[in-house]
């Protein structure tokens, strides 16, 4: 009975246990709303040199209005590329990228693709406004002559490169292909296409004009 006694009054000596409680929920985060994700700037273009006459209907990515012919290299030295083509008279030209490489090509109505030059790789395929999505805007694109330039495009070789403005122009019956990066001011001769004397060129938005 003594040993009863003793265990009861050791057991009510013990703390009172009180029941946990939960801390208060945090409010949750306002809601982001599509404009503010809309206005959100662009990395790869709010580290660009702002240039001015960036057209808002086509990605300035895919048709580089802000390319001056005056800017574009005149001479004929220095090309890390030179080819002799056998061919006169008028000439279809389009820029396109297909499985990541973009590709230069020489066309004909009827007959497609003729001859193509390889310009490197992308770091993705771009989906673009032209019919069948892989060929670039040209540069006459909204009625007005471009002048010698035939194609100015934004493309980078990987995600992490700065983007380069890549140009396709006509100098007389040379075709040329230049590139920078964006930003700067210098000119890298890519390749250099000379065909018989007279040649002509337009820039076209299909690789099967027919």
């Amino acid at each position: 009975m003594r040993l009863a006694v003793v265990a009861l009054l050791a057991c009510s000596s013990s703390p009172p246990v009180h029941p946990s409680v939960a801390p208060p929920l945090a409010a949750p985060s306002p809601a982001i709303s599509d404009a503010a994700i809309d206005s959100a700037p662009d990395d790869d273009h709010a580290a660009a040199v702002p240039l001015p006459k960036e057209d808002a209907t086509v990605p300035v990515e895919e048709l580089d209005t802000t390319v001056a012919a005056g800017d574009l290299p005149t001479d004929a030295k220095g090309w890390n590329r030179v080819e002799q083509v056998a061919r006169d008279g008028g000439q279809l030209v389009a820029l396109y990228a297909h499985e990541r490489k973009l590709q230069l090509a020489i066309v004909e109505d009827q007959n497609g693709i003729q001859i193509e030059y390889p310009l490197g790789t992308l770091d993705a395929t771009p989906l673009l406004h032209t019919p069948e999505g892989e060929v670039f805007t040209p540069a006459d694109h909204y009625g007005a002559s471009g002048g010698p330039i035939l194609f100015a495009v934004r493309v980078r070789s990987t995600a992490k490169e700065p983007l380069r403005q890549l140009v396709v122009y006509t100098a007389g019956s040379s075709l040329r292909v230049v590139q920078r990066t964006l930003g700067t001011t210098t000119w890298t001769r890519v390749l250099r296409l000379d065909l018989r004397s007279g040649a002509t060129f337009v820039g076209i938005g299909t690789t099967d004009p027919h």
